[in-house]
């Protein structure tokens, strides 16, 4: 792997850090994807204090990285900052979408905010008429279910939930932790855009034609499980910001973490001769591509012949 970390730093301006996780084969293991465990690896190998929580699929808007740094720092330290998502159709080029302004997401007919058609409860709460009128940053209220991409100080972010794996529930329990210690602000002058994906491996367990029907229903019990956690901990207050695991060589402007649990690209690197080389390669090139401006350090996690990847640590 020397060589292409050498290739990758030199091409790019990003400080590339890559780790290798396998989970042990144990009797009784449920064979789901871990994924929350593997953006806790993300988020602790960060070597940055701002941080964006981005799937690696999103491409960001042009000029999204000075936008994002420059709102999050005017911001109080328990702000979270929204960067609106959209969607848009697989056959149509993302490129004129990230530079041409808001008014031609506005127009088009082919693109339209994030999962609001099957899932509005995830980002209604952005507030999209407000975003696409708006010249400033604007608050909104957390709402349950709302699970928006984020921009916050690492230190004030509280760990996923690792007990979440495989497809459910497992972002939208960590923006119920993290509102409890954080206020939503939108960012009006940046936003990301992810192409239409194909369902995952995870979503078919607990959806697909061949689902498993207690899949779902342990993970709403685990979700109520652990909402009743945290309310036995009290109302909302401020968090404890927890220290920087990993020691800076370099400080940067800004971090992204990105993640593919079991995603299309995830299961072509499975079929490679060398898998592990291949699915980095791949993550690497999607962060570098879709990123505009921000470099990534990828997290490789394998489960069961499937292979996923998370990334964290942004210049």
């Amino acid at each position: 792997l020397s060589p292409f970390h050498s290739e990758v730093e030199a091409e790019t301006r990003c400080k590339l850090d890559l780790q290798l996780r396998q989970e042990a084969d144990a009797p009784g293991h449920d064979g789901l994807y871990p994924i929350n465990a593997l953006r806790n690896v993300a988020l602790d190998a960060a070597r940055t204090d701002r941080v964006l929580l981005l799937d690696v699929d999103f491409a960001l808007s042009k000029g999204a990285n000075a936008l994002v740094s420059s709102s999050l720092a005017s911001l109080p330290r328990d702000a979270a900052l929204v960067v609106p998502a959209f969607e848009a159709s697989a056959r149509l080029p993302l490129g004129p979408l990230l530079t041409s302004g808001k008014a031609a997401l506005k127009d088009s007919k082919e693109v339209t905010p994030f999962h609001t058609a099957h899932f509005p409860k995830g980002h209604l709460p952005t507030n999209y008429d407000l975003f696409f009128s708006s010249m400033s940053d604007y608050p909104t209220s957390y709402q349950h279910c709302y699970e928006p991409y984020v921009a916050c100080h690492r230190s004030t972010i509280p760990h996923y939930d690792e007990r979440f794996r495989g497809y459910g529930l497992n972002k939208v329990s960590h923006l119920l932790s993290l509102s409890r210690t954080h206020d939503f602000v939108v960012c009006s002058g940046a936003w990301c855009i992810s192409p239409e994906m194909e369902k995952s491996n995870a979503w078919e367990r607990i959806y697909g034609g061949g689902k498993d029907p207690k899949l779902a229903v342990k993970v709403q019990v685990l979700f109520d499980r652990f909402r009743g956690e945290l309310e036995e901990v009290g109302p909302k207050r401020k968090g404890k910001e927890r220290r920087n695991t990993t020691e800076s060589k370099k400080k940067a402007d800004a971090v992204v973490a990105i993640d593919i649990p079991l995603h299309p690209l995830a299961k072509k690197a499975a079929t490679v001769a060398r898998p592990e080389e291949e699915a980095m390669t791949m993550a690497f090139n999607a962060a570098r591509l879709l990123a505009f401006g921000f470099g990534a350090a990828v997290v490789v996690g394998r489960a069961f012949g499937e292979w996923g990847v998370g990334g964290q640590d942004v210049e």
